[in-house]
Parts: C-alpha cells; structure tokens; sequence
C-alpha cells in the first residue's frame, strides 16, 4: 500500500499545487492563461515520460540459422531452386496463417481470463468501490465550485486555495491510509472511509448558508477520500491470484474509476439541473455509502 501510496501522493500533488495556481493566474492574467499552463505541463511531462525505460520484458526473437549444404551438392541445388522457391512460399503462408490463428486463439484467451477475474465477488468489490468513489470525486468538480461560487460568493482565488487545501488533505489522507491499510489490513481502512466519504458529503449537502461547514466537510471528505484510494488499489494488488493476474485486476479496477470520472460530473450536472446543486451532492454521498455496504458483501 506504501508504493501505491506513493503514486497517489504524485498524483494529489499536482491537485495541489494547481488549483492554487491556476486560480491566481486566472486572476492576475486571465482564465485563459490557466489553460496556457496546464498545455505546457503536459507537453513537460509527456517530454519527461519520453525519456523513461520500459518495464515490460520484451520476448526475445529466436534466429535460425539455415545450412546451405555442401559445394559438391551445388548443381542439385541449382536443379531445384524452382521447387525451393514454392516451398519457401508455401511455408511462409503456412507459417503466416498460424501466426493469424495463434493471435486470434490468444485474444479469446485474454478476454476469456479477463471474464473470469470480472466475475469473482471480491474483484467486483474492488470495482464497484473505485467507481463509487471517483464517480463523487468527478461530481464533485463539478459541484463544489459552482456552490462555492454561487451559495458563497468565493472569487476564483478563493476557490483555487480551497482546492489547493483539500489536496493537500487529500495527501495527508493517503499517507495515513497507506500506513493503516499495511498495519492493519485493506479492508478496515476501505469501509470506513467510504462511509466517512458519503457522511461529509451529505454534511455539505445540508451546510445550508454556512461555508465553515461545507468547508470543513469538504475537507474531510478530502482525508477520507486520500486514504481510501491506496488502500482499495492495494486490496486490488492483493486478491490477484498469480502475477500475470495482477494486471488484469488493477486495469478492471482503474477503469472502473475512469468510468466514474466519466459518468460522474455528467450525472452530477443533470441532477443540479432538475433537482437542483444541493440534491445533486446529497445523492453523491447516498452513491459512497451504498457502494461501501456492497463492498462489505461482495469482499467478504
């Protein structure tokens, strides 16, 4: 849980330093300056990244030599250049063909295994808790600034340093989840924190004309959110059976939170608009809460 607590320290990082930034640029330069600079981080990074070794073992390519026989056996072979020439054709399709199936029978093998791992009840855990939780996380960007805004009258400062704290909960959050999660198991951080997740955002729900509360809430929410996302993605790592299973686990699992990334502000944002902003983060917190009584059954 500790490297994975690493990764998300990085990651909670940039969520840092950024609203902070791009909230001051967009007050100092405007907002489209913010934009400016995102572009160029990520051109840094992609430039860095560039510059890294691959992990993955590469199969190695077997050469083999072809004897081209003695010189008395010369004119033979002169004779049956011809006949070679079709053979040499007819195992190049031959050896072809094989290769197509050989493709074909390891995809089915990989979708196969990868039907199997989905249909295991702690791998659906694992989702379904990765969903639930970036499907808040992405309604809540959607959110959380639109109240602050409207509800409160933060300026685009405000809010960049609003968010630049809640990272830095967040970061908090996931050092000491990593620590738990290793001390005293993935699923005693996992369930509590989910609820804990679901609580503080019905707390901001109900916040009413009180920004100490929504804030307060906002943040810890923000430290509950930062431990449970290594101790889940640690669980993860855990229940796969063989190393080659691993990354099948944790690939389920991460797009499961790139779904709810996805999903989240769009439903988040269709809900404010029919039922109204504080409805909308109300029903983000019902979405944690249930989602961390599945994974209590379906990880058992």
């Amino acid at each position: 849980a500790r490297v994975m607590g690493a990764t998300q320290i990085a990651f909670l990082a940039g969520f840092a330093i950024g609203p902070g930034m791009g909230g001051w640029l967009a007050e100092q330069y405007g907002p489209a300056s913010a934009f400016y600079a995102v572009a160029a981080g990520c051109a840094t990074c992609a430039a860095l990244n560039a510059l890294l070794k691959e992990t993955k073992p590469m199969p190695q390519m077997k050469i083999t030599k072809v004897s081209s026989g003695s010189e008395g056996e010369g004119a033979a072979t002169s004779g049956h250049a011809d006949n070679q020439e079709t053979d040499t054709t007819t195992t190049t399709s031959s050896s072809s063909s094989t290769s197509d199936m050989r493709t074909a029978s390891s995809a089915a093998s990989s979708s196969a295994d990868y039907r199997d791992v989905l249909s295991r009840p702690d791998v659906q855990g694992a989702a379904l808790s990765q969903l639930a939780a970036s499907w808040t996380m992405g309604g809540g960007f959607v959110l959380t600034p639109h109240l602050l805004s409207n509800m409160y009258e933060y300026t685009p400062g405000e809010i960049g340093i609003t968010f630049t704290t809640q990272a830095v909960a967040s970061l908090l959050g996931s050092l000491l989840g990593s620590y738990v999660a290793d001390k005293h198991g993935r699923k005693t951080v996992i369930v509590p924190t989910m609820i804990i997740q679901g609580l503080a955002t019905l707390a901001m729900a109900s916040a009413g004309s009180d920004p100490t509360l929504f804030v307060g809430s906002m943040l810890v929410r923000s430290v509950a959110l930062g431990s449970f996302l290594p101790a889940n993605s640690a669980y993860a790592a855990d229940i796969a059976r063989t190393p080659e299973e691993r990354g099948k686990v944790l690939s389920i699992t991460r797009t499961s939170g790139d779904v709810g990334q996805l999903a989240g502000p769009i439903i988040a944002g269709v809900v404010a608009d029919s039922m109204g902003a504080v409805s909308s983060l109300a029903m983000l917190g019902g979405v944690n809460i249930v989602a961390a009584l599945a994974f209590a059954v379906r990880a058992s």
